[in-house]
């Protein structure tokens, strides 16, 4: 009787680690930030990103929040690109990066011009936990601009062209 119950746990502990080692979890939410294109640095230096409720025609503003060179979001300049890198949270808790939940409305106020970015479609994955989980991220695989079809293959920056 204790050799039938010692079988048994066994096998149970033996099956629930082969079990757990084929446990899959989605990842991430894709994320992807702004890339101006041909834009000066003064013209850039305000942008303004408006939030809006995913699906509802720009007609349902959630938030908004205002992108400077305060110190608080990465500007970097690659010939003639302008990075606008991931920030810590800017008003309203709404970071500089572009996610599939909301569409936007990029505003370069000094330019002036406003891009109407939606649709954006991840390319949803799945992790496998083999004892540790590893985080990974889904990509973006793509969106509009302006009502135009955008793929983003690289899973790349979201470019603006001046």
């Amino acid at each position: 009787m204790l050799r039938v119950i010692i079988i048994i746990i066994v096998g149970i502990t033996v099956s629930s680690f082969i079990l757990s080692s084929c446990v899959t979890y989605p990842c991430g939410k894709a994320s992807s930030s702004i890339a101006l294109i041909s834009f000066t640095d003064p013209e850039s230096d305000t942008i303004i990103i408006r939030r809006f409720v995913k699906g509802a025609n720009f007609s349902n503003l959630k938030d908004s929040a205002i992108i400077t060179r305060d110190g608080r979001t990465n500007f970097q300049r690659q010939h003639d690109t302008l990075l606008i890198l991931h920030s810590n949270v800017l008003e309203n808790n709404l970071y500089n990066d572009i996610t599939s939940d909301y569409d936007f409305e990029i505003v370069l106020p000094k330019v002036p011009r406003v891009y109407r970015l939606s649709e954006i479609v991840e390319d949803i994955q799945y992790g496998k936990n083999n004892g540790q989980k590893i985080y990974c991220v889904n990509g973006m695989k793509s969106y509009k601009i302006d009502g135009q079809l955008k793929i983003n293959a690289g899973y790349e920056n979201i470019y603006l062209k001046k």
